[in-house]
């Protein structure tokens, strides 16, 4: 299989696979998609799409279960020269203070365009080989996460990082202004340009309004933390005398193809708010866990809001392994109390799957089905995950990255075997380590720089 061949003008009938088509549908157990192009055209059994489908040519890929390609929702994919340093660590007790301003803003202050392509790597390729195939990043010279994306040959959805009140580099305005530019003259056709505002406590109400007011205008998504943390929440109290969730929806923010990340210190009145706007929930469990406590997954779900679930940065998440992370959510939920029923296995591949896509304004992944992008992750079967008596659940509760061997975006290979199909990953990891060894030399980080 190391050599899989690219699918050919004709097309081609990928057949004898377990398909997890995603959109609540039941798993096919002996299914075929037909892909031509970069796109889905037919799903069904064998002999369904080859008898609406004739004379394309065959390939058999018994043995293995094919999914959607995992939609990844919230990641700050260059900040992977915190791996490690975020567990355990000893911050000030003074009120208001919390990792993001004490641990992460002064070492991102020492930031520069060039280095964020190369400390976006690490992340991103340890996603990809756990299946992710579309990354929703918001960081610092975005167009270095879009290089890097781009470079892959994966998807994503990016934004520049937007402030003018606070955090490591508020350009405000100047900034803006650039991004705007950016936006209208976009060159990653893979990659879908959004508006991103970095929180309520570090965007003023004038400049969330008028980066609001240019996504609605361009139908661009917009995306934001929102309320991550206490001191936020206290912050906007004090500034604004409401909630961060309030203040955003008096900005016009809550709306749908909206992605709201963390919502931590949310409280009821912010759940209401939040369930009537459409917008949708963006957790990233295990990272929240670190920062302040678990998410509040159970009350959203209870209140209908749309969850879409990202793993943050490799400082609180260290990984990008997002079926992971939808593991733990499902085992959270339990532990929350939750009826079972609303955290079966289709509400948990919703969350990493169409959930993102839509609220990141592409509707055009997320599922195995015909007109949508063949974004499609093969992962092996066997002893280690048999008997598979329930697919769904065998899928979220037995499988994992490990099984993950093949991954095709936009009909082309960019995994296989568990290898990158379109760059050496020897020369990037050369080039991650180089850009390690330089933000070390301006920050104060205790990392260790791995040898060549």
């Amino acid at each position: 299989m190391k050599q899989l061949s690219p699918i050919g003008p004709e097309g081609a009938i990928f057949h004898d696979l377990l398909i997890i088509p995603g959109h609540s549908e039941k798993p096919l157990l002996d299914g075929a998609i037909y892909i031509k192009g970069s796109d889905i055209i037919d799903v069904g059994t064998l002999a369904e799409v080859e008898s609406r489908n004739p004379s394309s040519p065959k390939v058999s890929m018994k043995g293995y279960l094919a999914c959607p390609g995992l939609v990844n929702a919230h990641t700050h994919a260059s900040m992977s020269f915190f791996r490690d340093l975020g567990h355990d660590r000893v911050l000030p007790t003074t009120p208001g203070n919390s990792m993001i301003e004490d641990f992460f803003f002064p070492s991102e202050k020492e930031l520069t365009a060039d280095l964020i392509e190369p400390l976006a790597y690490s992340y991103l390729v340890d996603g990809l080989k756990s299946g992710v195939t579309f990354f929703g990043d918001a960081y610092f010279f975005a167009r270095g996460t879009c290089q890097a994306i781009d470079r892959l040959g994966v998807r994503g959805a990016v934004a520049e990082h937007h402030a003018d009140l606070g955090g490591p580099l508020p350009a405000g305005r100047e900034l803006w202004k650039k991004t705007k530019a950016w936006i209208e003259d976009w060159d990653f056709p893979t990659i879908t340009p959004v508006v991103y505002a970095h929180a309520a406590d570090t965007v003023s109400r004038e400049f969330m309004n008028e980066l609001n007011d240019f996504a609605v205008q361009n139908q661009l998504p917009f995306h934001m933390h929102l309320s991550q943390t206490s001191g936020e929440r206290d912050r906007v109290l004090t500034r604004e005398r409401m909630s961060p969730v309030a203040f955003a929806k008096e900005c016009g923010v809550l709306r749908p193809k909206t992605l709201l990340v963390h919502l931590l210190s949310a409280d009821e009145q912010d759940i209401k708010l939040l369930a009537d706007s459409g917008a949708t929930a963006g957790l990233c469990p295990v990272s929240e866990i670190l920062y302040e406590h678990a998410p509040l997954g159970r009350q959203f779900v209870e209140a209908g809001i749309p969850i879409a679930l990202g793993t943050d940065c490799a400082a609180s998440n260290d990984g990008s392994d997002i079926l992971n992370e939808a593991k733990v959510f499902g085992l959270m939920l339990r532990m929350q109390g939750l009826d079972h029923s609303k955290s079966s296995p289709h509400f948990l591949l919703d969350t990493i799957t169409k959930n993102g896509a839509e609220a990141l304004g592409s509707p055009w992944v997320g599922a195995i089905k015909p007109n949508k992008k063949a974004d499609i992750v093969f992962m092996k079967t066997g002893l280690g995950v048999e008997p598979q008596s329930d697919p769904m659940v065998n899928f979220f509760y037995t499988m994992g990255a490990k099984q993950v061997r093949h991954v095709m975006v936009d009909g082309q290979w960019v995994l296989v075997d568990g290898e990158l199909a379109k760059v050496s990953e020897a020369d990037l990891r050369d080039q991650f380590i180089q850009a390690l060894k330089e933000i070390k030399s301006r920050t104060n980080l205790p990392m260790t720089v791995p040898t060549a």
